[in-house]
């Protein structure tokens, strides 16, 4: 493959920093009952649906920024067995201690699901991640086999495939694309940045078109949220069609998340200043683990109804401010911690210290 220029390493870190912060404010924003609690169409429900959909683009975003990585990486078998490690750890850890302070259930139930973290689907994220990471040099293989002309043919069939049809055809699913949750939409994803990497990365204009187009493509999210259910219950007589709105892979998430990645992507970071782009590098490293802390099913009720409590804010201004600084708070203490297993894992692993 081409060249890239090395800062471009600190733009994926950036992108994955933002992104998991947003993915853990679209969680508070759903497991604290902002969404719900908010008056249909009222203007908190705009504000916290707006700051919703801005966020929703997190998963694909992140992906897109490890695979800018990824893309470039050499596949190494001791990082399979790391992030497995790591997610077991965490369910495990999370579980044994909830259970030691009389937080949560010690049942056989939930036991299993602590012990069993990939079959039972808690940490979907990184279930997929891993998958993807095992396929990548594959990916790799082909992309590096492939003309221009060809990756580009090679994305288009997948988003037509992935993304265009379950958006179009609302209740079907040919592709199993199951909403941007599967190992095939992460994999579209992965040849996009893969190509953005290739042939587009050195290309700095059109950001202000850019981020406009993300932020209008959350407004029509929000827009389609508040008036289409009604015609289409009228229809279908239920609105669970809307997966195929505001789903990982609907037609205007994409549209918003590589509009965000490609603004981010573009940025000049740091200038001839290193410091600044290891430092971006550093915080990215927890991101996977700041992810298995926050979305971990047994400690959301905790975190996001009792640590932080979003909802008492829900009719004031102030609520999404509050949820923003929440969730940055969430991910400097969740990067604290998994900095800690990196350090205590290092002689097991043998990776470069953080």
């Amino acid at each position: 493959m081409a060249s890239v220029p090395a800062d471009r390493d600190a733009n994926a870190a950036l992108i994955k920093i933002i992104s998991i912060v947003m993915f853990i404010i679209t969680s508070m924003l759903s497991f604290g009952g902002v969404l719900q609690g908010a008056a249909p169409k009222s203007l908190p429900w705009l504000a916290v649906y707006m700051l919703n959909y801005l966020c929703i683009v997190s998963v694909n975003c992140f992906i897109m920024a490890s695979a800018h990585c990824l893309c470039e990486e050499t596949f190494s078998l001791r990082k399979v067995v790391e992030l497995i490690v790591q997610t077991f750890l965490y369910s495990v850890l999370i579980y044994f201690g909830l259970s030691y302070a009389g937080r949560s259930s010690s049942g056989p139930m939930l036991a299993l699901l602590s012990f069993m973290p990939f079959s039972t689907g808690r940490f979907w994220l990184m279930s997929i991640y891993i998958a993807m990471y095992l396929f990548s040099p594959f990916l790799n293989f082909a992309v590096s086999k492939m003309s221009q002309a060809q990756h580009r043919a090679c994305i288009a069939v997948m988003l037509f495939m992935f993304c265009a049809v379950p958006g179009v055809l609302v209740y079907a699913d040919p592709y199993t694309a199951a909403g941007g949750r599967s190992l095939l939409w992460f994999a579209a994803l992965y040849m996009i940045a893969a190509y953005f990497r290739k042939y587009a990365a050195g290309n700095s204009s059109g950001r202000g078109r850019l981020f406009a187009a993300y932020i209008c493509c959350a407004a029509a999210t929000v827009a389609a949220r508040a008036f289409l259910p009604g015609l289409f219950n009228s229809i279908f007589g239920k609105n669970d069609y809307f997966m195929s709105v505001c789903g990982y892979n609907s037609i205007l998430t994409f549209l918003s998340s590589f509009c965000l990645y490609a603004f981010l992507m573009r940025m000049n970071i740091g200038g001839e200043d290193s410091s600044v782009k290891n430092i971006l590098i550093r915080l990215a490293a927890p991101a996977l683990g700041v992810y298995l802390i926050a979305d971990c099913p047994a400690l959301r009720p905790i975190l996001y109804k009792e640590i932080f409590t979003p909802l008492s804010y829900i009719g004031s201004p102030a609520v999404l401010l509050y949820v923003i600084i929440c969730a940055c708070l969430i991910y400097i203490a969740g990067a604290a911690v998994d900095y800690v297993r990196m350090l205590l894992f290092y002689p097991f692993f043998g990776r470069r210290r953080p």
